[in-house]
């Protein structure tokens, strides 16, 4: 309370589980003081802030892991901004297939384990599934390094677009 008295931030993240006060009680003393900044509420819990008995006083509310699109378009509408990004590099070529000098892209099962893990935004998942993949010989080194940079990076709607999952789709 007092930081946000002081710093006077444009836009405030409270985490619902926190040692202590938890997020909503600390949303709610914000309110009751007048405070009127957009808070975006985060959790592990999709369903923590449903059905909570006061009316909404938060302005959004985003699931852990954080996908970073998701919480710069919260931000963005909020504050509102508009974003303007560079142009980032092409990701490598990627063909499924027989091993050439691109990088090759493992099974269609494999990929589609994959995508489901970036969609939930499972980063210790995908990281034990690469490092699988690559210890049993189903993916090449190249790809495994080029998805552990992103995965580490929290970039997983990147991963599922340089992955594109077709036979197994992702639901």
């Amino acid at each position: 309370m007092d930081a946000v008295a002081k710093e006077l931030p444009d836009l405030l993240l409270l985490d619902v589980s926190m040692p202590g006060f938890n997020g909503w009680e600390i949303l709610s003393q914000l309110r009751g003081n007048n405070h009127q900044l957009p808070v975006v509420m985060v959790s592990a819990d999709a369903s923590e802030g449903r059905d909570r008995p006061e009316p909404m006083l938060h302005n959004g509310y985003v699931i852990k892991p954080v996908r970073q699109n998701q919480l710069l378009d919260h931000i963005a509408r909020l504050v509102a901004l508009e974003w303007r990004f560079d142009k980032s590099p092409e990701p490598l070529a990627m063909t499924p297939g027989p091993a050439t000098d691109t990088m090759v892209l493992p099974s269609d099962q494999h990929r589609a384990a994959l995508v489901g893990l970036a969609t939930i935004g499972h980063r210790k998942g995908l990281l034990e599934a690469l490092h699988g993949l690559e210890h049993q010989g189903d993916a090449n080194p190249a790809f495994v390094a080029e998805m552990v940079r992103l995965t580490n990076d929290f970039q997983f709607d990147k991963i599922i677009d340089v992955i594109k999952v077709t036979a197994y789709e992702h639901s």
